[in-house]
């Protein structure tokens, strides 16, 4: 759903599917052309948002790190510790994730790995919070 064309970044232009027929997935759709049409985000020394993507009720972060330190088992504990308190506090998120099925996909690409590794925030892990 989610393409760029080619060029510099300032030229990045994802598109979004206007005739998706769930109005939620369409705002989604929205949100990652927004995300995707800026230059990535250096967060922290290892870390950088890339892009977004959106499929469904799923808004994926894609994000860059250029270390690895553990395992992805650690990974995943460490993002859901660190992350999950944070959206699921959020009204605004808390309300989307609740309210309209919405969930929040947190994907890491690390060096020498063709896979990322991902999180998924959906009600199901705030229900806990």
């Amino acid at each position: 759903m989610l393409g760029s064309t080619s060029g510099p970044a300032a030229t990045r232009t994802p598109s979004v599917d206007v005739n998706a027929p769930d109005p939620i997935a369409r705002q989604l759709q929205e949100t990652a052309a927004e995300i995707t049409s800026k230059e990535p985000q250096k967060l922290d020394p290892l870390t950088t948002l890339d892009s977004a993507s959106a499929q469904g009720r799923t808004l994926t972060y894609h994000y860059r790190v250029s270390r690895r330190d553990a395992s992805d088992d650690e990974l995943v504990a460490f993002v859901r510790k660190n992350t999950l308190p944070k959206i699921c506090s959020n009204p605004d998120m808390r309300e989307g994730i609740d309210n309209y099925s919405i969930t929040c996909r947190y994907s890491y690409l690390f060096p020498n790995s063709g896979t990322p590794v991902n999180v998924d925030i959906d009600a199901k892990a705030c229900a806990g919070q």
